[in-house]
């Protein structure tokens, strides 16, 4: 078996660099990336690439969002990004979040986190 690496050609503007992030896999066709670091503090932003058009796009939430934060773990599972634990500016943390992740169908929809 071979694998090869190619760089995408992407649209829209793209998240800002950062590390520590999470990214995960969403219905075959999107990836989902939260928080992390990079020239700014930590965040706690949603972004999502569609793989279909290879565009870029940020995400505001609705309700609460979970502190920004670093080296934290996430899964997809179903229509659900589970934010667990990680590290906040003044230490670690053991929370876990549920982000509801809603493809737009005629009118956007936001999506939605909420503590666990």
């Amino acid at each position: 078996m071979a694998f090869q690496l190619a760089l995408l050609g992407v649209k829209g503007e793209p998240p800002s660099p950062r590390r520590f992030c999470s990214t995960a896999l969403w219905a075959a066709d999107h990836i989902i990336v939260f928080g992390g670091a990079g020239h700014e503090p930590y965040t706690n932003d949603i972004w999502s690439l569609d793989l279909t058009t290879n565009e870029w796009k940020s995400h505001s939430v609705k309700g609460h969002l979970p502190e920004p934060r670093i080296c934290h773990s996430a899964v997809v599972w179903s229509n659900y990004m589970l934010v667990f634990g990680g590290s906040i500016e003044g230490g670690y943390i053991g929370d876990a979040w549920s982000l509801t992740l809603q493809k737009p169908s005629g009118k956007p929809a936001k999506p939605a986190f909420s503590p666990r």
